[in-house]
């Protein structure tokens, strides 16, 4: 028996390649502090007349796949000049007991409990020696409900390729019971490489990527980095983490982005504009400057074969939230105006300099990071905020409905708070992940965020039924 399985590690089966330019950085911020993994809690209804032991024979069936598909089956080497670039090794069989973990709450659980449990799991790091990522099986919530809390490292997939991911590993058939869990998800093999291949290009075509990127990050009148104020958002942090959710239904969203001649994204960028204005307010903290936002976009490919080639494809948008103005429509007006200067700025961007760009803007911050240095000088934004498009249609696993998918993401040196939505089904679900040390009560923020959509809807819904009808 090979020494490295006899102590517990993954043998690896292929020669290790190096981490894609992206997704080095995750790595390299890692530590005890900030763990950079993302998450995604699931909660699921058992099927009707689902004997008492439905939940524990469905993870024994899961302990059966001890083989793990792309990028699960993946290992951090970080011998040899993987100690200045880490890079990917494929591994034979994975440690399912550390992979797979089945927990319990106190009969009859509740959001309180599971959320607390939850908040726990997310704080602690993955073990960097085996496949980054964990499978918690969570039972216990009342009405014959139960979760799953997965988490993966961000150096492994973004939040577009996680949803990818979940796709294929969940069927709109409720009926169907020979699935396989999702780190063993079953599709058709892809040929593209791992992350870190690079195709030869010409000298030529590089440098004048090189010259597109240097062009664009000084270009634009938009909302640049490091023109944020100095807010309570950015303090120091500690390990401790908190989630809060939050539920909206898509069509009251839509018919709101429509009254406002806006987008969906511009609606939930005003939610969350409105819900930190109150929020910040009630502790004495709403800076006079508006708040500026940073946006994930997804520049990942449509097809599904080039999406493979690297775990993460996201550049950044940067936008004034407008929480200096007590009227909400004046508040929309910033952000609508703020995102579509944004927007076009990285449109405008070639396609092949994408990389190099979001590179070369997000260069500081990232150094920043891995010095430890992120809550000192000013901020490069306040608050990220990422909108992922999810799955349309109702979703099971096993006979198991999906009633909610909740996107849980990272915290930064001096970025205390995360607000990460994910659209399934007939609803969008919002997670707000924080450091309590620097925001106490998150739980208060999701509610402020209730609030302000209503504001919304007054704003624009009830004032044009007055206007025809009048």
């Amino acid at each position: 028996m090979p020494i490295a399985r006899w102590l517990g590690v993954p043998v690896a089966r292929s020669k290790p390649k190096p981490l894609a330019v992206l997704d080095y950085p995750w790595v390299a911020m890692e530590s005890a502090q900030h763990p950079m993994h993302v998450g995604g809690l699931i909660i699921l209804q058992a099927p009707e007349n689902a004997p008492a032991d439905f939940v524990a024979n469905w993870v024994e069936s899961m302990r059966e796949h001890r083989t793990a598909s792309p990028p699960f089956n993946r290992r951090l080497v970080r011998t040899g000049l993987g100690r200045v670039w880490p890079r990917w090794a494929t591994v034979d069989e994975i440690e399912l007991d550390y992979h797979l973990r089945h927990s319990a709450l106190p009969w009859p659980g509740g959001e309180r409990e599971l959320g607390m449990l939850v908040s726990r799991l997310h704080r602690t790091q993955l073990d960097l020696s085996q496949p980054l990522w964990e499978l918690h099986v969570i039972e216990g919530l009342h009405d014959d409900r139960f979760a799953i809390y997965m988490k993966v490292h961000h150096s492994l997939m973004d939040g577009v390729a996680a949803i990818r991911t979940l796709r294929w590993a969940l069927t709109t058939d409720p009926a169907r019971r020979d699935m396989r869990p999702m780190w063993a998800y079953d599709r058709e093999p892809q040929t593209t490489p791992m992350p870190g291949h690079l195709q030869p290009r010409r000298a030529r075509e590089v440098m004048h990527d090189v010259g597109a990127a240097v062009s664009a990050v000084g270009r634009g009148e938009r909302r640049k980095p490091y023109s944020a104020p100095r807010s309570v958002l950015n303090t120091p942090i500690t390990p401790q983490r908190r989630i809060s959710t939050q539920t909206f239904e898509l069509d009251r969203l839509r018919q709101v982005a429509k009254a406002m001649d806006g987008t969906l994204n511009d609606v939930l960028v005003a939610i969350c504009a409105g819900g930190l204005r109150r929020y910040l307010k009630d502790i004495d903290a709403l800076p006079e400057q508006s708040l500026v936002a940073s946006m994930p976009v997804s520049v990942r490919s449509e097809d599904v074969a080039a999406a493979t080639d690297k775990a993460n494809a996201i550049s950044f948008m940067f936008a004034t939230m407008g929480t200096d103005l007590d009227d909400p429509r004046a508040r929309v007006d910033v952000i609508k105006e703020s995102v579509a200067e944004a927007k076009a700025h990285l449109n405008a961007i070639p396609t092949e300099a994408v990389d190099l760009y979001t590179s070369l803007t997000m260069g500081r911050f990232i150094a920043s990071q891995v010095t430890g240095l992120g809550a000192v000088g000013k901020p490069m934004f306040n608050v990220l905020i990422s909108n992922v498009p999810g799955p349309r249609e109702k979703l099971y696993y096993n006979g198991a409905e999906v009633l909610g998918l909740y996107p849980l993401s990272v915290l930064q040196s001096g970025q205390v708070l995360n607000i990460t939505a994910l659209s399934y089904d007939t609803s969008v679900n919002v997670a707000f992940t924080a450091c309590p040390s620097g925001l106490p009560h998150i739980q208060h923020l999701a509610l402020h965020c209730a609030d302000a959509f209503e504001e919304l809807e007054a704003a624009y819904l009830q004032s044009g039924r007055s206007s025809r009808l009048g």
